[in-house]
């Protein structure tokens, strides 16, 4: 349990990396892989290369998904848009997002408590408490929109 966190928590690193110098959405699949690539160069090397797998995983998932994801958050927080966020809080919502609505072996309440967990340490003294509303709320959509158990790229949501 703790490597996958070391391995958000690098995700998030990685992702604050890229958006800070340009935002993730407005990068074409080149631009993010070729930014991505130089980024994972400083990657911890303690974190072998199943850690390093995982970390590439959660932000090229996140590029891949990144208007969904985006759509979801700007639904779920009031008056908010995705670009007023934090760049730190926004990131661990996209990979919480991510987690909760692509990735099969990782349950949306997992997610939600692991993005919780690193808000604490990357995010303001808000940020806690704002990620756990706003993935709440996504949570209840997407397990009110599973239906279909072989539905493309999303998993079912218990």
């Amino acid at each position: 349990m703790q490597k996958r966190r070391t391995c958000r928590e690098r995700a998030l690193q990685l992702l604050y990396a890229l958006d800070i110098n340009a935002e993730i959405d407005s990068m074409t699949d080149a631009e993010f892989t070729n930014a991505a690539s130089m980024q994972m160069e400083w990657f911890d090397q303690s974190a072998g290369d199943t850690g390093r797998e995982l970390a590439y995983l959660l932000i090229t998932g996140v590029k891949q998904n990144i208007k969904p994801i985006d759509t979801h958050i700007e639904h779920a927080s009031d008056n908010w848009t995705v670009r007023r966020l934090s760049i730190i809080d926004r990131n661990i919502l996209r990979i919480a997002v991510y987690e909760m609505a692509y990735v099969n072996d990782v349950p949306p309440r997992v997610a939600i408590n692991e993005a919780i967990e690193i808000a604490k340490l990357y995010g303001t003294e808000n940020s806690p408490k704002f990620i756990n509303g706003v993935l709440d709320r996504i949570y209840r959509i997407l397990k009110s929109n599973s239906v279909d158990a072989s539905g493309g790229n999303g998993k079912i949501i218990e």
